[in-house]
């Protein structure tokens, strides 16, 4: 399993792009505990919706398709479920936080050994609403949760958008009532879309939690972000169809490719435009690329953006854990294109969330060694030395997508082919960023 990639001419013109991938898998995941029907305009066509909705349908929720998109209605996942790769990294754990309340028992396949890092901070996660230690059991590589009751007592300290969506999944699910302490630039793209399928949002007194209390003065002492104190209830259906704006990991693949390929010069259009989301375009800005938004649409639940982008002479960053919030797996993205930048950049990786994760960046590293980067060592995510002239190589992405199209980035960008070992052509988001490049060569 490879495909090979090499110097791209200069890409130029008009990009429209698919449905964003994780605000439709959440919608999804949000949707199946949900009595009433969910519309859903422009998904992702990525591979791990159609499996997601198969997996569905094998647990008796409704899907039924329509004219651009699908409806979902269901009532939580009921009986014996088992959670296997049919469900992707990037909503298992909204999938599996859901199921743990409503079903009797959840079996999580390699949940011990390959999945075993987004498993055990889902747990740890749900510690707090009732998930003891008695409840978990191991079945060779898998875990088993069952006889869960849920239980919250005051407010839960939230860190990472993971964790939210985790959190309000099983509130859902529990038809129970939370109350959350978080950031609120953190959580936007999570509150959005609550907010459209039915969450009332109210300001909680400080008196529910002291450690929660305890978080916001500290903040305030040392001038970060103070965490609101929110409580969580859904009450009522959604009042139209949701249409998902243009997927950030396919705009973020299609921009880090025109700022490294000379002469080139494209408009990436409707593209999903959340303080939450936009974190690698704000990057290459400070990264001093040639990156603008020309033009915004703030009529829907979501606003979207069209971006200018064309090849820079960059300079590398320095990017936080705090900033690292902003993105998910254009984190992995934002390390190839800094590879082309002059001097060091440091990507940390989101702290308490396993986002792109030290595994990907592992392999990302000695991916970006091989054709000739300096990469030193470091265990939060990376950092590297960039500006040098690189030259093609036989480069591993150990079976992730989001490293593979990482990788093929980077090979865009380096004198002579790459192949990409462990991956095909055809798996999302490879395949698209592929398709999407070919088509915008210039002639």
């Amino acid at each position: 399993m490879q495909f090979t990639i090499s110097n791209q001419s200069p890409l130029k013109g008009n990009i429209i792009i698919d449905g964003d991938l994780r605000l439709t898998l959440l919608l999804m995941s949000l949707g199946l505990h949900m009595d009433v029907p969910v519309s859903i305009i422009h998904p992702s066509s990525a591979g791990e919706v159609s499996k997601l909705k198969m997996f569905l349908q094998r647990n008796d929720i409704k899907i039924s398709d329509m004219e651009k998109g699908f409806t979902i209605k269901g009532a939580g996942l009921r009986g014996d479920v088992v959670i296997d790769y049919d469900i992707s990294d990037i909503v298992l754990h909204s999938i599996a936080a859901g199921a743990i309340f409503t079903a009797n028992s959840v079996r999580i396949i390699s949940g011990k050994t390959n999945r075993s890092v987004g498993v055990d901070t889902l747990l740890k996660l749900l510690s707090s609403l009732g998930v003891k230690t008695d409840c978990i059991s191991t079945d060779n590589d898998d875990v088993v949760i069952r006889d869960v009751k849920y239980s919250v007592d005051g407010a839960i300290p939230v860190r990472s958008q993971w964790a939210f969506e985790a959190l309000l999944t099983s509130s859902l699910a529990a038809k129970s009532p939370i109350i959350l302490s978080y950031v609120s630039d953190m959580c936007s793209f999570s509150r959005k879309a609550l907010t459209f399928l039915g969450f009332k949002q109210t300001t909680a007194g400080d008196d529910h939690d002291q450690e929660a209390e305890l978080e916001r003065r500290l903040a305030k002492a040392t001038g970060e972000k103070i965490s609101d104190v929110q409580r969580f209830e859904w009450i009522e259906k959604p009042a139209a169809p949701f249409i998902i704006p243009g997927d950030t990991t396919l705009a973020a693949a299609s921009a880090g490719c025109a700022v490294i390929t000379q002469r080139s010069d494209i408009l990436i259009k409707g593209v999903l435009w959340d303080s939450e989301r936009r974190g690698f375009f704000n990057a290459l800005r400070r990264m001093k690329a040639l990156c603008d938004q020309v033009y915004l649409d703030n009529s829907h639940i979501f606003e979207t953006a069209d971006i200018r982008v064309k090849w820079s002479q960059m300079t590398g960053i320095h990017f936080t854990p705090a900033q690292s919030h902003s993105m998910s797996h254009e984190l992995l993205i934002l390390a190839s294109v800094a590879a082309f930048a002059v001097g060091e950049s440091v990507i940390c990786d989101v702290m308490e969330s396993p986002v792109a994760g030290r595994e990907a960046f592992k392999l990302l590293a000695r991916g970006l060694e091989k054709i000739g980067v300096h990469v030193g060592d470091y265990t939060d995510g990376i950092v590297l030395s960039g500006g040098t002239e690189l030259r093609g190589n036989r480069l591993d992405s150990g079976g992730r997508p989001d490293v593979a199209l990482a990788l093929a980035i980077a090979g865009v960008g380096a004198a002579g082919p790459s192949t990409i070992v462990n991956s095909t052509f055809d798996t999302y988001p490879v395949s698209r960023f592929l398709n999407l490049i070919s088509n915008h060569k210039s002639t």
